[in-house]
């Protein structure tokens, strides 16, 4: 009896586990926050594949794989933390670009008008 209970409630932490890691994934889904999605649903098929495998091949180290499953999905967590970190620095250095593209040719535009409107009222000095 007490072995039955044990499975089920390590199966059913599992179970919270995979939730909670889906949840999330989702939750980037939502917030269009990819690096967090991917990480998250990708920990929680593994997860499922973990579960899937000791169940096949009858494998009784529950503990060790959801201690494992945890410590999994917490590095899954920094890896999403420093992609999000490294997607940000990309979009400020494209944003840097743009600002100094356009400032570029503002200033080739303002040259050009200064040329134009030179050509159009000469200068009375040149007499």
């Amino acid at each position: 009896m007490r072995k039955k209970f044990g499975k089920i409630l390590y199966i059913t932490l599992f179970a919270i586990v995979i939730f909670l890691a889906s949840s999330l994934g989702w939750f980037g889904v939502i917030r269009r926050s990819w690096s967090l999605a991917v990480v998250f649903n990708g920990t929680a098929l593994l997860i499922i594949m973990i579960d899937v495998y000791m169940t096949i091949f009858d494998i009784r180290f529950y503990l060790i794989s959801l201690i494992l499953t945890i410590l999994l999905l917490i590095v899954n967590i920094f890896l999403s933390i420093d992609l999000d970190g490294i997607r940000r620095q990309e979009d400020l250095i494209r944003r840097a670009r743009i600002e100094e593209h356009n400032r570029r040719r503002k200033l080739a535009q303002m040259e050009q008008q200064k040329l134009y409107y030179k050509s159009m009222f000469p200068d009375s000095n040149e007499n």
